[in-house]
């Protein structure tokens, strides 16, 4: 676009800039003696544009043309000493927020336009927030801590705006229980829930896993950790299975490279209890047995939220809300067949001592059944059709009892734990 209408302009004593356009087409023709200052400028614009497109022979040869009475403005030296400098890239929403239009001073950062976003958007995240969290199945203990969270966190910022201390207080939790217990997605509704009251001005979680943290040896993983949490700002970092950030060695000791993150992490945690939120998840067993690894780790977490194995009837409930808007229904039969084997599942345990719901992921469990219980409706469906027999839209949709039990038993034997399983 800028060389768009910087071609409607031909330099005289220089190349012609492009001849492209017709005669009915706007453009002007001038020389060095008319307008110096602007001559100038137009060759410096046209360099540094073609240096924005990656082209720096053309931008060489258009800023060594930048020149008043032969000899270059300093913008064009500046950018013919300096291969990397690049034009300052604007947009609408900041040019709007400028006091003075011209005067790209006195626009705001693009932090400063985030907040204000934010601010604007305050309500809205709560509401989505409390709604995420709500429409989980189950949970009750999780969402009345949440709700119990909420309030202290108004109550801390009213102290903080009178100057009133908040002593041991930080905004980094952990979140405790088995895997598919809905510990990812409370993450994310805590990040509408902190972006609607203003704790953070991001919504969304940022993931993180050992990599984020540990370089490949021994020395790098504090920088790389001060950079990660310096670029989470005003962020929720979540790391689920937060135990593995160390790799044990044979004797059990904790690795220095995982140490050295878990060290510098220490440090940002303190510094920043206001500045960013991180929640670690996993078993809660192994979280307790990592925050051994420092003294002081587990003093940076003073709120822990346990998650609970999910009962069969809110399993079953999970997965008829997964199949209902993929247009799947269980019938009656189907539902009861669902909820034996499920009891059956979480009454049985596995030879390393989970519980079989836990060794199955609760809630992914869930998700796993009805979508290969609708491999085996398809294959029923099919196998209808070119028997001659008509195929309904019902006949599309419904899960019946022996879809879910072959299902059931599928997704099963796929997990070695569950071999001993009896029926």
């Amino acid at each position: 676009m800028a060389l768009d209408w910087l071609d409607r302009v031909d330099v005289i004593g220089h190349s012609r800039s492009s001849g492209r356009f017709g005669a009915d087409v706007l453009t002007a023709a001038i020389g060095p003696a008319d307008i110096p200052l602007l001559v100038a400028d137009l060759a410096y614009v046209r360099g540094m544009v073609y240096r924005q497109l990656h082209e720096e022979d053309k931008a060489q040869i258009w800023l060594s043309k930048a020149t008043i009475n032969g000899v270059l403005t300093d913008a064009a030296k500046e950018a013919l000493a300096d291969p990397n400098l690049r034009l300052i890239v604007t947009d609408e929403r900041t040019i709007a927020s400028r006091s003075d239009r011209w005067d790209a001073s006195t626009a705001k950062s693009r932090d400063q336009l985030d907040d204000d976003n934010a601010a604007q958007r305050r309500g809205e995240l709560l509401a989505e927030g409390r709604e995420l969290l709500a429409k989980q199945v189950g949970l009750a203990a999780v969402k009345q801590a949440v709700s119990a969270l909420e309030d202290q966190l108004e109550v801390r910022m009213m102290r903080l705006e009178h100057g009133l201390p908040v002593e041991g207080q930080t905004n980094h939790m952990l979140l405790v229980g088995p895997p598919g217990t809905g510990k990812t997605t409370t993450a994310e509704a805590l990040g509408k829930i902190y972006a609607g009251m203003g704790i953070v001005r991001h919504p969304e979680i940022r993931e993180v896993r050992r990599s984020d943290f540990c370089g490949h040896y021994i020395g790098e993983s504090g920088p790389k950790t001060n950079e990660l949490i310096e670029k989470s700002l005003g962020r929720i970092i979540f790391m689920d299975e937060f135990y593995s950030l160390i790799e044990r060695h044979q004797d059990g000791t904790p690795d220095m490279i995982g140490m050295e993150a878990v060290n510098q992490l220490l440090v940002q945690l303190e510094t920043h209890r206001f500045d960013f939120c991180f929640i670690g998840a996993g078993y809660e067993d192994q979280v307790d047995e990592f925050l051994t690894v420092n003294p002081g780790l587990a003093g940076r977490f003073n709120r822990k939220l346990r998650f609970e194995s999910y009962s069969p009837v809110e399993i079953v409930e999970i997965g008829h809300r997964y199949a209902t808007p993929r247009a799947s229904q269980l019938d009656d039969a189907a539902r009861e067949v669902f909820l034996d084997a499920v009891t059956t599942i979480r009454n049985y345990t596995t030879p390393s001592g989970q519980h079989g719901i836990d060794a199955m992921q609760n809630g992914r469990f869930a998700r796993n059944v009805i979508e290969r219980a609708e491999g085996f409706r398809d294959t029923r469906v099919v196998a209808q059709k070119r028997a001659g027999q008509p195929v309904s839209v019902q006949d599309l949709q419904i899960i019946t009892a022996t879809d879910i039990d072959a299902a059931i038993r599928s997704v099963c034997s796929d997990n070695r734990d569950m071999a001993a399983i009896v029926w």
